[in-house]
């Protein structure tokens, strides 16, 4: 049985676009988990439909308006992953940039899907105290310190399409999860912004690993 990692793509995007830039798969290959790419709905009416995003709780776009159910659409995922490709269901594991790191948030705060996870980019999107199902899970938090799209304080967006979202701060998500008994490690980047690029470029220049080395070294997916 193989270890699991789902994949999601922030707001705007689709999985093609984020599976093209992580760069997750060649540590796929050498440790041999499978990765999974979900697709979002249609985040506006005016947009494409290759403009996705997730209902990640009070946040974004059509997904949350709407009320789309995607804690079922990606429990089915991972379902029928571990039906059809002999996943191990105590080895699944979540990262996502963006409106997909707040998705992944929700799964974290609303079911024991997921092992451990790696949100970037994001903070939780729910009004909420607790999270009782993320109690002894771990999480890692990358945030750029410099995030004008999804500020680390929280707020308004500066920079970001989404305007009207009042979001909540990582210290809030930080205090939520910590509450809940999870193992919840904050890693603010000096100097990084809100695209994956910058998280990467301060990640190599403070540590000399990238961020897809990062990800699958906190999930341990690396020593499988």
């Amino acid at each position: 049985m193989r270890p699991l990692l789902v994949v999601l793509h922030g707001g705007f995007g689709n999985a093609q676009q984020i599976r093209s830039y992580i760069g997750l798969e060649p540590f796929a290959d050498r440790a041999g988990f499978i990765i999974v790419y979900p697709d979002g709905t249609k985040v506006a009416r005016m947009l494409s439909e290759k403009r996705k995003g997730w209902n990640g709780g009070e946040c974004c776009g059509l997904p949350s308006i709407t009320k789309v159910d995607d804690v079922a659409f990606i429990t089915h995922t991972v379902d029928k992953m571990i039906t059809d490709y002999g996943v191990d269901r105590a080895n699944v594991y979540g990262t996502g940039h963006s409106n997909g790191a707040i998705m992944t948030y929700r799964l974290m705060c609303e079911t024991n899907l997921y092992r451990a996870a790696v949100p970037y980019s994001g903070t939780l999107s729910m009004n909420v105290e607790t999270c009782p199902a993320a109690r002894g899970k771990r999480i890692l938090a990358i945030h750029g310190q410099n995030d004008l799209n999804l500020p680390v304080q929280g707020g308004y967006t500066v920079k970001g399409f989404n305007k009207r979202t009042n979001y909540r701060s990582q210290q809030f998500t930080h205090d939520v999860f910590t509450r809940s008994g999870a193992k919840f490690q904050s890693l603010i980047l000096p100097g990084a912004e809100h695209k994956p690029e910058t998280l990467n470029a301060v990640l190599l220049a403070t540590e000399n690993v990238t961020l897809p080395q990062k990800i699958v070294a906190f999930l341990g997916l690396s020593e499988q």
